[in-house]
């Protein structure tokens, strides 16, 4: 398994990571739970 975790990130992310009783739990789809939402990604887009 990879866990990456940065808590003040979590509210950009469709399936944020889960930490229950200081344990994170691991996600119920395969995958590496990294889509994010479509609000976040417009708003810090790189516009160069």
């Amino acid at each position: 398994r990879v866990v990456e975790f940065v808590d003040h990130l979590h509210e950009h992310f469709e399936d944020p990571c889960v930490i229950r009783n200081a344990a994170y739990m691991p996600p119920q789809a395969p995958g590496f739970s990294i889509q994010m939402k479509a609000a976040s990604r417009e708003q810090y887009r790189y516009r160069g």
